[in-house]
């Protein structure tokens, strides 16, 4: 969970903000990093120990991203789970193996390859079309042509760098989100276990 915060905690501020808790862990994920129990081989891939065996700690991890995207994923895999979110550009690959003591290793990696190679194309396009009317220009004397593909050069770069801005904005968004979900992955067993406690109180 979340450092300084129980489950009831979260529960509560949840409850009182109209929220889920999920969205809860995601808001906390994106405020103050990974969670204290996730660890980072790379700055996109998460990993983590979950205490469930390997099918039960993807699908767990897969709830909460499906929730939090809006996306549904599709097996890989034996271990291996992918969701892909096309408008940003970005898919969430989760990898588990058996730690060896009835748990999982969990690996999550947000790949913004799609949306790298969706602005590398954009680029080229406009590149291309900006080179062709400048070179008509030329051919032709064409001062107007020419500066249209100057115009449209600059149009071009300009869209691309914004548009490379917004994929950097929602990889770290979709980082956090894979956070929050590796991290409620590792509290599902102990508030599974709270659930199964009997009551303690005497019948009235």
């Amino acid at each position: 969970m979340p450092e300084g915060f129980t489950d009831e905690q979260l529960r509560e501020a949840a409850h009182e903000a109209g929220i889920s808790p999920v969205e809860l862990r995601l808001a906390l994920a994106e405020r103050a990093g990974v969670p204290a129990r996730v660890s980072t081989s790379t700055p996109a891939t998460l990993q983590g120990s979950v205490a469930l065996a390997v099918p039960a700690a993807i699908a767990t991890v897969r709830r909460h991203l499906e929730q939090a995207t809006g996306r549904t994923g599709h097996a890989q895999g034996e271990g291996r789970w992918d969701l892909v979110d096309d408008d940003a550009g970005l898919t969430y690959r989760i990898h588990a193996t058996d730690d060896g003591a009835a748990g999982s290793l969990v690996h999550v990696n947000v790949d913004a390859a799609a949306g790298r190679g969706a602005l590398a194309l954009a680029g080229a396009g406009t590149g291309a079309v900006a080179l062709t009317l400048l070179a008509i220009a030329w051919l032709f004397s064409l001062t107007t042509l020419g500066l249209l593909g100057v115009a449209v050069g600059i149009a071009g770069a300009l869209f691309v760098a914004k548009n490379a801005v917004s994929l950097g904005r929602a990889k770290q968004r979709a980082e956090a989100i894979a956070a929050g979900a590796l991290g409620a992955a590792q509290d599902a067993p102990a508030l599974e276990q709270g659930r199964d406690v009997p009551s303690t109180s005497s019948p009235a």
